[in-house]
Formats: structure tokens, C-alpha cells, sequence
């Protein structure tokens, strides 16, 4: 059920954050410093507030299907657009991360990871 997947990521997420454990920690200990946002849904929104101040990562971009998905500020590129090189994607789709993936991968040479593994190895590296 995507609810069951999008509570339990966002439980985890939860849990981190009462630890005082940031989702950039992720990218700082794999030494990612520019990344994008594919899905700019809730959980897109989310992962741009907690890493917009970020020193240790920069959000060069998002990707949506849907104009009005954009965060004001972010740039955003439509799936199919020629993406401009970063270290790292991070898909909040997570439903459909597979999928996703694969037609990623295709536009862009980098790592590409849904949300729930990045939060799934936060401060375990």
C-alpha cells in the first residue's frame, strides 16, 4: 500500500530527526555535494525544507511531471529535459522507484536513490 510506504519512510524520517540526525548526512559521508529532487510531492517538499540550509549538500534542481509541483527558487526540469549534471538524484516517488529509475538513468550518469534508502542508511556509513 503506498500510504503503509509513505508512513513508514516518513516514521524512520521521524526517528533520525529526534536522534539530531539530518538527512545530509547521507550525502556528506558519500561525498555528494550537489543533488536533485525527483517528485516534488509532499516528501519532495519535505527533503527541499530540510536541505535547503544545508552546508554540506546543495539542491541544484527538481524534477515533476506536474507545473504546478515547482518549489519557489528551485529550478525545475520535466522528465525528458536534458538535466544538468549533479552527484546525486533522490526520488521521493518511492512507490514507483523502479520505474523511475530506470528512464533516470537513461538522462543522467549519476547514483540515483528513492528516499526510503537514503533515510533507510542515514548515519550508517
Amino acid at each position: 500500500n503506498k500510504f503503509v510506504s509513505y508512513f513508514n519512510v516518513l516514521n524512520k524520517w521521524i526517528q533520525l530527526n529526534n536522534r539530531g540526525i539530518s538527512i545530509d548526512t547521507f550525502f556528506e559521508e558519500r561525498g555528494y555535494k550537489e543533488i536533485a529532487i525527483y517528485g516534488l510531492g509532499e516528501l519532495g517538499n519535505r527533503l527541499y525544507e530540510q536541505l535547503k540550509d544545508s552546508k554540506q549538500v546543495a539542491i541544484k534542481y527538481g524534477i515533476d511531471k506536474q507545473k504546478e509541483k515547482g518549489i519557489e527558487g528551485l529550478r525545475l526540469y520535466r522528465p525528458g529535459e536534458a538535466l544538468l549534471p549533479v552527484d546525486a538524484v533522490v526520488v521521493t516517488s518511492i512507490f514507483d522507484f523502479e520505474n523511475i529509475k530506470k528512464t533516470l538513468a537513461l538522462q543522467i550518469d549519476c547514483p540515483i536513490f528513492s528516499l526510503e534508502k537514503v533515510i533507510g542508511e542515514c548515519g550508517k556509513h
